[in-house]
Order: C-alpha cells, then structure tokens, then sequence
C-alpha cells in the first residue's frame, strides 16, 4: 500500500488525498469519531457547534500528523462517519483540501468513493459529498 501511494505522489498532485478500503500495518491512524465526540461532548447544545466542531477537527488532524519513511508526512483517519452529522455543518471539501495539500490524508474504510462522489457506508445509502477538484487516489 506504502509504495502504491508513494508512487501516486511521484506525479505531485496539488491534493493527496487517498481513500484505502483498509491501513497499512506500518501507518498509525487516528479514530476520529471518538476523538471529536469527546472534544465536542460538552458543547452539543451550544449555537456555535459547527465552529466549535470543525476547530476541533483541525486540531485533532493537526495532532495527527505522523511521518512515514516511504511516503513523508501523512495523516490517517478511521471511522470518519461523524463528519457527516448534520449538526457540525462541516464543509469535507474545504477541510479535506486544505489537510491533503502539505500532508498525505488517508481516509480508511468508511464508505465507497469514485472519482466525483464519496458515498458514506455505500452507494445506495443517501450520505453522499462531491469531491470537486479534490481528484482522490482511490486503493481497491
């Protein structure tokens, strides 16, 4: 998996950002649900949760950033569903870009994408976002 993605940065694309059905053993990966759920807990009724959401959220992926011999700086995030909660309002695009710009951004196994939609859980459920100009490397 190291060295697919590590040949995909070969050709500098302006995002790196890679959905992986699964991690490489030698990544670390963070748990994002649990890690923003926790940050978040005491703030669900304040009128200011989407930003105190997605300010948590770049720290938690800030706080993540590892380093890896063959592919450089990365971030891998797993169980990622709680992005899509209607209530933190995040824009995934504006965040997925701006994090897989200076820094590999792996999402692991959360749902199916292609190269216009990411589809949570699969396509037939109804929690879809545009990936826009983010053109993901997608592992099968």
């Amino acid at each position: 998996m190291r060295e697919k993605i590590a040949q995909y940065l070969s050709y500098d694309p302006r995002n790196k950002l890679i959905f992986a059905p699964s991690l490489d053993q030698h990544l670390q990966s963070v748990d994002v649900g649990f890690e923003l759920s926790k940050a978040i807990e005491s703030d669900l009724t304040s009128k200011h949760l989407p930003l105190i959401a997605e300010d948590c959220l770049n720290n938690i992926l800030l706080q993540s950033i590892k380093e890896d011999k063959i592919i450089g700086d990365y971030i891998a995030i797993e169980n990622w569903g709680i992005l899509f909660e209607p209530a933190l309002k995040l824009n995934l695009v504006s965040i997925f870009d701006s994090h897989s710009k200076s820094n590999v951004l792996i999402l692991v196994n959360c749902g199916q994408a292609d190269y216009e939609n990411f589809h949570l859980v699969s396509k037939h459920f109804n929690t879809t976002f545009p990936l826009g100009n983010l053109h993901p490397y997608i592992l099968q």
